[in-house]
């Protein structure tokens, strides 16, 4: 059951400013994110040479936000991002990120060495977190400290048939949670998720991600040491997420407050069809089509290929 946030407006006004610099530091939706994070010795496009100022511009052209990712613009997104993708580095220049941030799964406790692993994101996939109040109508109104002497409140948004989707995933999947958002932040959401039943065997968040200035996070599944590709899947509202590992990703439209959204319940659907298959990227390939529609676009724009 959803409730009402009903705020007085000077207590309105603590909020905002309480949870203004949890917004300005880890924006889910802001192409800077955690920039501490994004310009690290370890990312991509460091120096300002020719070539990495030839991918700023482009960044600027192409880039568009995940917020933009619904079902009605879903295809223009799609094209957008990949167009941006076309101009990223060769995989294989992520290799020293990839080699710090290695993750063995077969030694956490739940791991089933006979099924797929199953990665899903948090932010605007499985939850929306409103930190701006936009919306009035919220599920729970959690608290979660980033270091300030205040709690900031989240008012949390469930996507309709979350605890559905959960129960499925985790029975007949490894499944794992992978969030750009701050460690805390999260925490605060999945402790909430998983109060009444443990579903992840393992939640990751920034710090495992790969980045890419100016300001992308890749979700490279490469960090998993003892997982092939044919076996893991990886959803994200955010094309970028799965950008070195298209034929693993499906797209997910990103969600917000629609109460009518039912992408986690064909989801369900999509996911029977990949329990017994081979080789995932192949029938996500066949279905999505972006390997395709990529390679499609650098040899239009004369490009080499990865």
């Amino acid at each position: 059951m959803s409730i009402e946030v009903k705020v007085p407006d000077n207590e309105k006004e603590n909020i905002d400013n309480k949870n203004k610099t949890k917004s300005e530091k880890y924006d889910k939706n802001s192409i800077s994110k955690n920039s501490e994070n994004i310009t690290s010795s370890s990312s991509i496009n460091e120096s300002k040479d020719e070539e990495s100022v030839e991918f700023e511009n482009n960044f600027k052209k192409y880039y568009v936000d995940p917020s933009q990712n619904t079902p009605l613009n879903f295809d223009n997104y799609v094209q957008y991002g990949l167009k941006l993708i076309s101009y990223f580095p060769n995989e294989n220049d992520f290799e020293k990120q990839i080699k710090e941030k290695q993750i063995c799964l077969s030694k956490e406790k739940n791991f089933d060495i006979n099924k797929k692993t199953l990665v899903v994101d948090m932010d605007e996939t499985l939850i929306h977190g409103d930190v701006d109040f936009q919306f009035k109508y919220h599920d729970e109104i959690l608290k979660f400290n980033f270091g300030n002497e205040n709690d900031i409140l989240i008012p949390l948004i469930l996507r309709p048939h979350l605890f559905e989707f959960l129960d499925y995933a985790s029975e007949n999947f490894n499944l794992i949670v992978f969030t750009a958002s701050d460690k805390n932040y999260a925490n605060s959401i999945l402790n909430f998720i998983e109060k009444k039943k443990k579903y992840f065997i393992k939640r990751l968040f920034r710090d495992s991600c790969v980045y890419l200035n100016p300001g992308i996070s890749i979700k490279d599944l490469r960090i998993f040491s003892d997982v092939t590709l044919n076996n893991i899947i990886l959803v994200d509202n955010s094309i970028f997420a799965f950008a070195n590992q298209l034929s693993n990703g499906v797209l997910i439209s990103s969600f917000y407050n629609d109460i009518n959204d039912c992408m986690l319940e064909n989801l369900i659907d999509y996911l029977g069809i990949l329990l017994n298959v081979k080789d995932v990227r192949e029938i996500n390939e066949q279905s999505f089509q972006f390997e395709t529609y990529l390679l499609n676009i650098k040899k239009s724009c004369k490009l080499s290929i990865k």
